[in-house]
C-alpha cells in the first residue's frame, strides 16, 4: 500500500499538478510535493498557510465536495480526503479540468484506502 508522500509524489508528477498538499483537519501539513521549481507559487503556497483552516470550515459546515480559488496564474482545488485530511492541489489556470479531477480522484481513493 502506497504511503501519503508517494500519493501525493505521483499527483505532483502530473503535467497539470503544480503542487499537492495533505492537509490535516486542523490545518497542519502532512505531505507536501512540488511538481518543479516552485517559486511561481509560493505566494499561492502562503496564502493558503493562512487560509487553510478557515477553508476546512466551510467545506465542513457546508457539506461542500470541494472549494476551488483562482487566482490570477494559478488555480487551488480543496478536495476532503478522508474523515480527516483534505487534498490541496495547485494548477496553472486553463488546465484541462475533467482529467485534473480524475488525476485527483484517484489520489484521494488511494488515500482513503491509506487511512483505514
Amino acid at each position: 500500500m502506497r504511503t501519503p508522500d508517494e500519493i501525493l509524489g505521483e499527483l505532483a508528477e502530473s503535467e497539470w499538478v503544480e503542487a499537492a498538499i495533505l492537509y490535516r483537519l486542523d490545518g497542519e501539513i502532512i505531505s507536501l510535493k512540488i511538481s518543479r521549481e516552485g517559486y511561481s507559487i509560493l505566494g499561492v503556497l502562503h496564502w493558503m498557510e493562512r487560509q487553510v483552516k478557515h477553508v476546512l470550515r466551510v467545506i465542513e459546515m457546508e457539506g461542500l465536495e470541494n472549494v476551488i480559488y483562482t487566482f490570477e496564474k494559478n488555480k487551488v482545488i480543496f478536495y476532503p480526503a478522508s474523515k480527516s485530511t483534505v487534498l490541496a492541489v495547485i494548477t496553472e489556470v486553463g488546465v484541462h479540468q475533467q482529467l485534473l479531477m480524475m488525476e485527483i480522484i484517484k489520489a484521494i481513493e488511494s488515500i482513503r484506502s491509506y487511512m483505514r
